[in-house]
Formats: C-alpha cells, structure tokens, sequence
C-alpha cells in the first residue's frame, strides 16, 4: 500500500485528496490495478509526509519512532572548539605500541618541560595525517587532541622547541636506527625475513643544504635535490636510511648503507633484493665476496659475461614478420614456446630455469685490487708487472673462449670494463718492452706513461721513447698512502672460484609487448621517412644535403636506431626538377641482435641462497616493497618539497617521514590479519570525522569534554584493532590531560 494525492480543480477552486491505494492483479486477466483501501480528505502537507513513511518502514520492515518537536531542538552544553581527535588517537596509541617513546626520552637531549618523544610523536602524527612545514605543525598542534592526550600546552609546542629535538634526533639518528629494529624484533618475530634496497631523491624549497645538487631528479625535474636511501624489510617497514648528496651515483650511495648494516646480526642471513644499479660486474663480485646474500637482476649488455645458455634463437622469427593482432593469444603461444626450450612454467605468462653456478671470479685475484680501484691517471694502485699480468691473462680467455668479450674477461679477474680497456692497451706494446715491463724495470714507470707509449704503432719509437723514460726518469717513484707497498705483487698460483647462481626468466607477456613496440617503432621510422620524402618533392623546396642528413640521424639518434639504418641520399628527377629522396637500408645483423632478449630476464644471486627460480622470481617482484615505501613517502606523507637548510635538519626531516612510514605501515599489517584489509590512508579518512568536544569550564574551572559518537564504521575498525578505550568516556577522561 501507499498513499497517493489526488488534486481536482472547479472553477478557480483546487480540491486535495489524500487516499491510501493498495496494488492488487485483476483476477479475469491477471492485469496489475490499484484499488482505493480509504479517503483520508484533505490533509495537511506534513501529515500527508508521515504517512508516506510510514508505509514506507512497512514495506521495508523499518521501525517507526515518534519524535517529539521539543527533541528537535539543541540541546546540551555549548561546544567550545570541536578538536581533531579518532585518527590522531589511533596514531598515537600505535607509536605508544611501537615502544619508541622510553629510548628517545634517555638517549635524545631534552628538556625536563617536554619529553622529546612528545615532540617527535607529534610530528610524526602531522605527517600522517596532515602532512606540511614544521611551522605548519605549530599552528596545527592546538587544533587536535593532541595537547590533551600528551598534556603538552600550545606554548610549550612551539618552532623553537621543534627544531631543537629535531637537531637532538639526528645526532642520535644511527642508534636510533638500530633501536627502531630491536623493537620490531621484540614486536614481531622474523621481522627480517627479506630485505629490500632502493635509492629516491627529494628536491627542495629554495637553494637547499650543501649536499643539495642541481640535477636531473627520477621524474626528469631539473631541482636541487639530495638522495635518500632506504632499506625495508618485506613488510615494508623502513629498517636503514640514509640522506646522500644529490650528485652521488645510485651503486656507491647503496653501498653505504650495506657497510653500515653489516655488523648488525639481522642482516646477515636475509636475502638482499636490489635493482639493477648494483648488477654490473664489479658490483656482483665485491657483494659475493663479502658473503653478502644478494639478489639483483642483470642488465642485457652484460648477458653473455655471464652465460650463452639463453634460448633467444627459437625466438628470432616470432612476431618478426609483423605485430601480434591478439595479445593473449601470442602470449599463449610464446609461453609454450619458452617450455618447449626447457624452461619451467610457474604461471600462464611466466617461465623460469635454473642455469646453476657459474664463476665470476676468484678469490684471491679480488684482493689484488680491493678498495684501490682509481680513475685512469697518473697512479694505479698495483704494480705494473701485476697489470700486465692480468692483461696476458685476459688475453688468454679471450683466445680460448673462456671469455666471450672484455667485459666478461676483465670481471673474471674482478676489474670493472674501464679498468679492463686499460690493461688491455698494455698488450699493444712491443714485446720486448713487455718483457722489460714483467721483468720489473718499468716499476717507477707511470700507467699514463705506459699507456702513451702503446698508442704509438710505431715499435721503434715505442722503444726508443721507453729507452729515454728508463733512462733519464722523467716519471719520479710513484708515492702511496697506506704503507709500504714496493714489494711485487704475483698472481697467486692457487686461487679459489667465486661463484654466483643465475636464473632466467621469461616474460611471454613482456616479449610479445616488447616485439609489438619494436614494430611500431619502424612504423613510424618508415612514416617520418615518407612524410621527409613528401616535403622534399614539393616544388618549392630548397634543402641541402647536409641538412636533410642532419634531420635524419636527429631522428634516428632519438630512437637509438643509428647503427640499425644505413641513411642513403638519392637525387631523383620528379617533373622536370632534380629532387632529394631519402632511402633507410636496416643493418639485419644489428635488428637482430637488439631484439634477442626481448622478453628475458637474468638473475643474478648470492651461491648460497636455497631458493628455487620461481621464488627467486618472486622475491625480485616482492620489490615494489621498497618502491610502494618511497611512493607513500613522496605522495601521501609529502616528504618534498623539503623546506630546510642545513643538512642535519634534512636528516631529521627524512627520519621523521620514515616513523610515519612505519606507523602506517604498521597500522595496515593489523589490519590485514581481520575482516578490514584497508590502507592506512583509508582507515584515517573513517576515523577523522570522529571528534574530541571541548565544553565550557565547570567544576575546579576544568572544561569538561565529549567523544563524537562513533559512526558503525569506526567502531568496527576500532574493534579489529583493538582501540575501542579511544571512544570510551570514561577511558578518555582519565587518559586526556585537559588544557
């Protein structure tokens, strides 16, 4: 049933009629009909408003409530100021959790007015909740609960006291570091499972600190910025960071933070997992050495330094001709061709092998060079008997195949490619000089000088040069810090192999997307071509040689195709003008060999880590752990733009983003184990509306206060996290101090 109006007009008179109506089916044929049940007559608009609701509630099985006018109106104590409250409670009760609060209170230089864990704990709460300047904070502070809940008076919060604990906090970051993985060993057990490493950058507000550099930051923005490395376990919780100056190489600012994590126990026996600036050759080979258990990808130039076992052969003419039409299908198809090459199928996209260990090295012939590789210069820091030495031995790999170029040659004996083209040029000298070089005579010799004499491919001269350089010792004994080092270096007769294991991996996906792009790539190399080709055969068109050959390799040179096209200019006749016509001939040799790994990826790992390939595969994939810390960090937790200017107070600055990184992260592993897996942004955005009330003074002339009445939706979300004293009245009037 429900309740129509029905409106009639005589005259200049309009009659109202209030009737119920029920929904009935005519029985002779089944039609539906309404059937007036009453005529209620004229009733007012709000009488004619509550009957249809409640005919409504029966219809839905609602209750109906009786509300009297008197209720309506506002009733209760005025409220003085409505003050921010559930999200930041929850926060704070977490960081109580965390157990941070009692360390920083003994170790951070203070005041006996306010504990600095009061002051690093707001901080760290604006951040995640409402994240901005320090002088921000100052006038945000009063606005929430928080002078209550830490009994800290809007005075007491102010710029001066900020910066003073933040100064305290950085002098004391590297313990406190250490402290923060102690409590989440004592909180969780296997907190280190598997580590992550990674490096951002942060740009800043005016000119910066002195360790800000104008550079090129990982979005393309041309900003003074600095570096910020983090190590993270696989819960995302940030364990090591570290601010580095802006225009240092990603590898070496990396490698500080392993130094500095090598002493502590809970970094021995976790896999490492990096990206690929750590996977050249002499990177891999110093993280071997040093027993570090690492996993990292290898880049595809340096593939064949390490094996020649990679299937791309039954590759080469899938999708050659033309691109995929159906993606999926192609996938399907590459994917099976991956098994039929042996390789292990662990998804409908993804195959793996193991390709076993193989030597990058060995022990001994790392220690000649450890810690001592320098530019190329004046100075090398081994002999140049021991340079020569390990020329001829590279050599001897190349020769016989155990090296399939220089760069897997000069890995072998653990020198980075610039190293290795050094020595390499030794060779070059005649051989008598070389003998004399082996024999020792050349030791107050220069490498510079050494390598200025093989440049000359006249042996003559090289020898009469070398002649005036031994005998009028132009080049003084060469000085080294360090100690004594006169003493010749041989290489060792009995070495021991440094091995690593290696795993590929196959993306049927990622191929066929690689091969689709490779296509569209010559598509539109071929249409620039054509449309140069139209504009050249215009009549009025007056370009030179030079200048179309110079658009032609711009182009080609911005799709990195130079060495695939060979550019040939024709003249053609075209009416009765002689006209330019360009022509591409693609170098087949050159295609191929860039389009051979599509699809493939190398892994590269520590020999003694038990995974099997599939899990090598996943804890590489895990790494978006890091990579998701840094995007909540930068976008949620608004580290930049960075607003200070001394590099201390940028430290401090990152180490406060990272305890609110880990207070979220926290928050989201609770929940993740009930019935409420949400972000810990979503689960501030429900509790935020959920207010602390502030009422006018009454007894002692104390203001008395009021929790907001939480919503269905903060309470369950209390409950799974076990928070619901943050809402009880009597709870919080014995927790809040009041102001």
């Amino acid at each position: 049933m429900h309740v129509r109006t029905s409106v009639r007009r005589q005259g200049d008179r309009e009659y109202r009629y209030v009737q119920v109506v029920q929904s009935y089916r005519r029985e002779k044929d089944g039609m539906p009909a309404h059937r007036v049940v009453g005529n209620l007559g004229n009733l007012g608009e709000k009488e004619t408003e509550v009957l249809r609701k409640a005919f409504r509630a029966m219809r839905t099985g609602a209750d109906v409530v009786v509300v009297d006018d008197g209720v309506r109106k506002a009733t209760g104590k005025p409220v003085l100021a409505n003050l921010r409250y559930l999200d930041v409670a929850a926060g704070l009760l977490e960081w109580e959790r965390l157990g941070l609060g009692d360390w920083l209170d003994n170790s951070v230089a203070g005041e006996a007015e306010v504990a600095p864990s009061k002051v690093v704990a707001a901080l760290t709460l604006q951040r995640c909740v409402a994240p901005g300047s320090k002088l921000k904070a100052t006038r945000w502070f009063p606005k929430t609960a928080l002078p209550e809940l830490l009994g800290v008076t809007q005075r007491q919060f102010n710029n001066t006291r900020i910066h003073r604990v933040m100064a305290a906090l950085e002098t004391s970051e590297k313990e406190f570091q250490q402290q923060v993985c102690a409590h989440l060993r004592d909180l969780e057990a296997g907190v280190c499972q598997t580590l992550f490493l990674d490096l951002t950058d942060v740009w800043f507000e005016g000119d910066g600190p002195t360790a800000a550099k104008m550079r090129l930051t990982k979005e393309g923005l041309y900003r003074k910025k600095v570096g910020v490395a983090l190590m993270c376990n696989e819960k995302g919780y940030p364990l090591r960071w570290q601010v580095v100056e802006g225009n240092r190489g990603d590898a070496e600012c990396m490698w500080e933070v392993i130094n500095d994590s090598l002493d502590y126990d809970w970094f021995a026996d976790a896999p490492l997992v990096m990206d690929r600036a750590m996977s050249t050759g002499k990177h891999v080979a110093s993280l071997a050495r040093n027993g570090i258990r690492f996993l990292t990808a290898i880049p595809v130039t340096e593939f064949e330094s390490y094996t020649t076992q990679i299937p791309h052969a039954a590759f080469s003419d899938f999708l050659g001709g033309a691109p995929a039409s159906n993606v999926q299908k192609a996938t399907k198809k590459a994917a099976q061709l991956a098994v039929k090459q042996g390789m292990q199928a662990v998804s409908q996209r993804d195959c793996v092998m193991d390709l076993a260990e193989v030597e990058i090295g060995t022990e001994n012939d790392q220690t000649l060079m450890e810690g001592n590789h320098e530019k190329a210069g004046d100075t090398e820091p081994e002999k140049l008997t021991v340079g020569l030495a390990l020329a001829l031995r590279m050599r001897t790999a190349l020769q016989s195949g155990a090296a399939v170029n220089y760069r897997d040659a000069g890995r072998q004996v653990g020198l980075t490619y610039k190293q290795t083209l050094l020595r390499m040029k030794l060779l070059k000298l005649a051989p008598d000089i070389q003998e004399s070089v082996a024999r020792g005579e050349a030791e107050n010799l220069s490498m510079r000088a050494l390598l200025r004499l093989s440049g000359q491919e006249d042996w003559e001269q090289q020898r009469q040069d070398y002649k005036d350089l031994l005998e009028e010792g132009r080049v003084q004994p060469r000085q080294r810090t360090g100690g004594d080092r006169t003493q010749t270096y041989l290489p060792p007769e009995k070495t021991i192999p440094l091995l690593v294991r290696l795993v590929l991996h196959f993306n049927a996906e990622q191929f066929v997307e690689e091969r689709n792009g490779a296509h569209k790539q010559l598509a539109a190399v071929h249409d620039f071509i054509r449309e140069l080709n139209e504009r050249l055969a215009k009549p009025h068109n007056r370009r030179n040689e030079n200048s179309i050959l110079g658009e032609v390799t711009a182009r080609l040179r911005r799709e990195t195709l130079t060495k695939t096209f060979t550019v040939r200019l024709d003249q053609v006749t075209i009416g009765t003008k002689q006209r330019y016509q360009v022509h591409l001939q693609r170098n087949e040799s050159d295609w191929a060999r860039r389009r051979r790994y599509d699809g493939f990826n190398l892994f590269v790992a520590h020999q003694q880590l038990p995974h099997t390939p599939e899990a090598f595969l996943q804890l590489y994939r895990a790494k978006d752990k890091v990579e998701k810390a840094f995007q909540t960090i930068k976008s949620q937790l608004e580290i930049r733009p960075v607003r200070h200017f001394t590099d201390p107070k940028v430290r401090a600055h990152v180490t406060i983003c990272m305890l609110a990184l880990l207070l979220e992260r926290r928050l989201e592993e609770s929940l993740k184990k009930t019935s409420m897996p949400i972000t810990a942004e979503a689960a501030v955005e429900i509790l935020e509306s959920c207010h602390l009330n502030r009422h006018p003074p009454e007894l002692l002339g104390l203001p008395s206060y009021s929790v907001t009445r939480p919503d269905n939706g903060q309470a369950k979300l209390l409950a799974l996290l076990d928070m619901e004293q943050l809402v009880d009245d009597e709870a919080v009037a014995e927790a809040i101090t009041p102001r």
